[in-house]
C-alpha cells in the first residue's frame, strides 16, 4: 500500500502561512513522491527558498 501525497496534508491556511502556492506545494509533493519525504530540516530550508522574495513586491509598487 503506497503513502498518500504529502500535497494532501496542507491546507490553504498553511500555504498562506508559508507564503507559497498550491501548484508549488503539488511540485513539491511530486519531487518528495518519487525521491522519498524531505526531512523536517530539508522541509525547512525548502520553505525559506521557495518563499516569494518581499522586495519584488515592492519593485511592483504593491
Amino acid at each position: 500500500m503506497s503513502e498518500q501525497p504529502a500535497r494532501s496534508l496542507l491546507t490553504d491556511e498553511d500555504l498562506e502561512r508559508l507564503g507559497i502556492t498550491r501548484d508549488l506545494a503539488d511540485y513539491v509533493a511530486d519531487l518528495a513522491d518519487q525521491h522519498g519525504p524531505l526531512t523536517p530540516e530539508q522541509q525547512d530550508r525548502l520553505v525559506v527558498l521557495l518563499r516569494p522574495d518581499p522586495t519584488e513586491h515592492l519593485a511592483r509598487g504593491a
